[in-house]
């Protein structure tokens, strides 16, 4: 009897020694609650949390040790030690830590693993999470077509268009993805991110002050990555430009001077923009009309400020004229001065008196003039300083005489005018009018060649090319007869030729009588 109970007692002994070893051999059971597979990361203290499962193996778990692998060890490397948490409890069944992935390199696929450990037998128990990224990188922008240190006025509003890239992650279209926008710390803008770009059109420069004012571009991607991504500078500038308009003369009369207008600007800021400068300069003629006539322009800054400014000039009348009389006519004078007459514009005197007979005169210089005074006479016959009368029909003559032009005139074009029912009165066609120059150095009227160039109802109007002024005939064109008759004033006649020529035989035969007479005295001396 007592043999048969020590072998049952010896039995049950095994059965629970085995069941003891059991138990102390077992490996631990532990699941990583976080993260969970497929995790994007990204924190300076990321949580990692493990749990033990299964009650009665609590009190032999003495820690959880928590490793990561690069994608690229997987299966291939050894795992590199996060940290190690110690059961502290005695039946600790949680195990929590915090990982600085800040110090692991951003990538794709990094794995997880926790281990506990049994403290009866030294064995592990594993868990792993796989497929996880880590994210510390914020994205880049790029501002596209801005170019940096833009002009603007705080008025206006600055247009963005910002590229938006990623490395990591990417970009997804969700509430944390956007831009974050700061101009000199007063003015902020949230703009969502879609399809990698922030646009924005509506950025309010308003209560900014005049020069460089910062523009913070900051982004935020998928995991809240968010950093200042990019500075850039704009200008502001309110302050309008100065402008300065001048007309000169200021006092032209009404016979055509030429008035040049002028408009130049000046900005402390950001510059002139000469391109949207409007009417920078106008050379005007002074119409017949008597007044003030006005001269506006403006002048705009690289930042789109204007000011408008306005110049004025006085046209006085026409020049003066007077009459009198001199010699054998009487004479009616008009004149008309010139402020500045430069090469390559015309400077015309015109509005003339209805019976000077001129239309106007246009004056070319090939250096400056200044101050030329140009003086139209015309008389009523022939002048007294005129040594010979114009010949054939005369319709009119006059004297053109300029001061201050000296030897600087290029050319001037005189536009006559002809009544042409003196023309009919005359028997003459407008072909047959010309003008005649005097050459005062050789007593002789010269024609000039004298272009027929257009009519009204009253007038024929001829043009006519000179170097220089003198007095002039407005007359018929030079006949046949009229050249002929200055021949006949040289030459001598045919009668006269044939009295010569017999005065010339009579000596002849004087000369023949003497010589006869003689050899009749030398013969009759030889006799002797």
């Amino acid at each position: 009897m007592k043999g048969r109970n020590l072998i049952f007692f010896s039995f049950v002994a095994c059965v629970f020694l085995i069941i003891f070893i059991g138990f102390a051999s077992a490996v631990q059971s532990v699941n990583i609650t976080t993260p969970i597979n497929s995790s994007n990361l990204s924190a300076t203290a990321q949580d990692l949390k493990a749990s033990i499962l299964g009650i009665d193996g609590d009190s032999l778990v003495g820690n959880v040790s928590f490793y990561y692998q690069p994608w690229l060890y997987l299966n291939n490397g050894s795992w590199i030690l996060i940290t190690t948490v110690q059961n502290t409890t005695g039946n600790q069944s949680t195990f929590n830590a915090t990982w600085d992935t800040t110090a692991v390199t951003d990538g794709k696929n990094y794995t997880i693993n926790a281990t506990a450990q049994n403290l009866q037998n030294g064995s592990n128990g594993t868990a792993i999470r796989g497929n996880i990224t880590i994210d510390n990188t914020a994205p880049l922008t790029t501002a596209i077509g801005y170019t940096n240190g833009t002009f603007k006025k705080n008025t206006a509003q600055l247009t963005l268009n910002i590229s938006v890239t990623d490395a990591t992650v990417g970009l997804l279209n969700s509430s944390n993805a956007f831009c974050f926008v700061n101009v000199s710390g007063t003015s902020n803008q949230t703009i969502p991110l879609s399809g990698g770009w922030c646009n924005s059109s509506v950025l309010d420069l308003t209560g900014l002050g005049d020069g460089n004012r910062t523009i913070q571009i900051y982004v935020n991607d998928t995991l809240n990555n968010m950093r200042l991504n990019q500075t850039l500078v704009v200008f502001i500038d309110t302050t309008v430009p100065t402008a300065t308009a001048s007309c000169t003369p200021a006092s032209p009369t009404d016979n055509g001077e030429t008035v040049t207008c002028t408009c130049t600007g000046s900005d402390t800021g950001v510059g002139v923009n000469s391109s949207l400068t409007t009417e920078p300069s106008s050379t005007k003629t002074s119409s017949s009309s008597t007044g003030t006539f006005s001269y506006s322009c403006s002048i705009t800054d690289n930042a789109g400020n204007s000011v408008s400014t306005t110049a004025s000039y006085t046209v006085t009348g026409s020049g003066s004229s007077s009459g009198g009389g001199g010699g054998d006519s009487s004479q009616t004078s008009q004149s008309n001065t010139f402020t500045e007459i430069i090469p390559g514009v015309a400077s015309i005197f015109k509005n003339f008196d209805e019976e000077v007979g001129l239309k106007e005169i246009q004056i070319n210089v090939d250096n400056e003039a200044q101050n030329v005074k140009v003086t139209v006479t015309k008389y009523s016959g022939k002048p007294a300083a005129v040594s010979v009368e114009k010949s054939g029909k005369v319709y009119q003559y006059l004297q053109i005489d300029a001061t201050n032009l000296e030897d600087k005139l290029d050319k001037a074009v005189v536009k006559v005018k002809v009544e042409k029912t003196w023309v009919s009165d005359n028997n003459l066609n407008k072909e047959d009018v010309s003008v005649f120059k005097f050459d005062e150095t050789n007593s002789v009227w010269n024609e000039l060649t004298t272009s027929y160039v257009e009519e009204d109802d009253t007038y024929y109007y001829y043009d006519t090319e000179v170097s220089s002024f003198s007095y002039f005939t407005i007359s018929e064109k030079s006949t046949v007869s009229e050249e002929e008759e200055e021949t006949t004033t040289t030459s001598t006649t045919p009668e006269a030729e044939e009295q010569e020529e017999k005065a010339s035989n009579l000596w002849l035969w004087v000369i023949v009588v003497v010589i006869v007479a003689l050899i009749i005295y030398a013969i009759m001396n030889r006799q002797k």
